[in-house]
């Protein structure tokens, strides 16, 4: 996510927070208003653009003809992931209050209404994914949040180097990815922040001190994965290594992969994927197979390239 967008929602939080500040609970705002009240200032910092959901009787859905993003009507129930090809998996919100109703605003913000009128909460689908919306609005409010995520059978949460974490399934194919955490206070302050993984549970950790200016916003986000992975034996890791260790460049990379039957031809992958092979180099690929067993190699759109040992 754009640093920029990030800075500029997270001065949205604070006005949000500002103005529904102003109305009590006994306030008679219809929740439509208050979730209004929230999308208009997050249109106005925000350049991201939301995907407006279909209201359904689970709540709201996001489809485009293959693909299906559920979003409940009440925070106790998950966001559902359904993308073609892959199989189901849910998140559970971290709410502390589970019975608080979803309200859709104009731009398609569903926001998660308390009982006391505030909102702590808010889900946006975007392209390819959901954005979760936490607000820590005082020094009384938790500091950790946390993600039960329900995954296929054998599926695991694996964490990158980089802060992220991917969604995998019992074969190691990425079905997701929950970009690197973030938090800023309303100054505009980034606050230290990480995930831990302790099963099928994610919990974002929010690092807060007497210098912070409250409210802190945190906004993790789950999308589709886009890229190629490469499940390779330890003989086809060496036979890679080999075409690599002898200055192959991009095109010699996806010969060697089609010769050591990684994939089906040469022309079978964009030669930006090639790219990324070549710059892991031969080294990173040892490192990665330092059991023996095999590797698999992920790489990215981007031309981004990491592996993982096979068991």
């Amino acid at each position: 996510m754009p640093s920029e967008y990030r800075l500029g929602l997270a001065s949205l939080a604070a006005a949000v927070i500002a103005a529904l500040a102003l109305v009590s609970p006994a306030s008679a705002t219809p929740p439509g208003v208050l979730a209004d009240q929230s999308a208009q200032l997050i249109q106005e910092a925000a350049s991201t653009p939301v995907v407006r959901p279909d209201r359904t009787s689970e709540g709201f859905s996001i489809s485009d003809g293959r693909s299906r993003l559920t979003i409940p009507a009440r925070a106790d129930n998950p966001i559902v992931f359904n993308w073609p090809g892959q199989p189901e998996f849910s998140v559970r919100l971290p709410s502390d209050d589970p019975r608080a109703a979803a309200a859709l605003a104009t731009d398609g913000t569903i926001a998660y209404i308390e009982g006391d009128s505030t909102v702590s909460l808010a889900v946006q689908g975007v392209s390819g994914g959901a954005r979760v919306q936490t607000i820590i609005e005082d020094e009384s409010a938790s500091s950790t949040y946390s993600y039960e995520f329900d995954l296929p059978p054998g599926g695991e949460l694996i964490a990158h180097p980089d802060g992220s974490v991917f969604v995998v399934d019992d074969d190691a194919t990425i079905l997701a990815q929950i970009d690197a955490p973030w938090a800023r206070d309303a100054d505009g302050q980034a606050l230290e922040t990480a995930y831990e993984i302790d099963g099928d549970v994610l919990t974002q950790v929010v690092e807060i001190d007497d210098s912070i200016t409250y409210p802190v916003v945190a906004d993790p986000l789950i999308r589709r994965w886009y890229g190629y992975q490469f499940v390779m034996s330890n003989l086809q890791v060496q036979r890679v290594q080999s075409a690599l260790n002898a200055g192959a460049g991009v095109a010699g990379v996806a010969a060697a992969l089609a010769a050591a039957g990684v994939i089906t031809s040469p022309g079978a992958v964009p030669s930006g994927i090639a790219a990324a092979v070549l710059a892991f180099g031969a080294a990173g690929l040892g490192v990665c197979n330092w059991n023996g067993k095999g590797v698999t190699l992920n790489t990215t759109w981007a031309g981004g390239a990491w592996c993982w040992p096979r068991g």
